[in-house]
């Protein structure tokens, strides 16, 4: 049996996992777009809370800048 270094199979499952995580997030607010199509307002409405929602998750896992003060 040959040990390869350069193999990690978490790495790969991870990519993985996170690419099919944005894939179904995409499809989902897609979804919410269609369904919230009542105009240009609504649509704009749907994409400011993504990326809010967005914004939130990546900001979780950061420190406050101004926490040490």
């Amino acid at each position: 049996m040959n040990y390869q270094m350069h193999f990690d199979p978490y790495l790969i499952i991870k990519e993985r996992n996170d690419r099919t995580r944005a894939e179904v997030s995409t499809v989902r607010l897609k979804k919410r777009l269609r369904e919230n199509r009542g105009g240009r307002a609504s649509r704009f409405t749907a994409l400011v809370r993504r990326a809010r929602h967005c914004v939130g998750q990546s900001l979780q896992g950061n420190p406050s800048p101004r926490g040490s003060r």
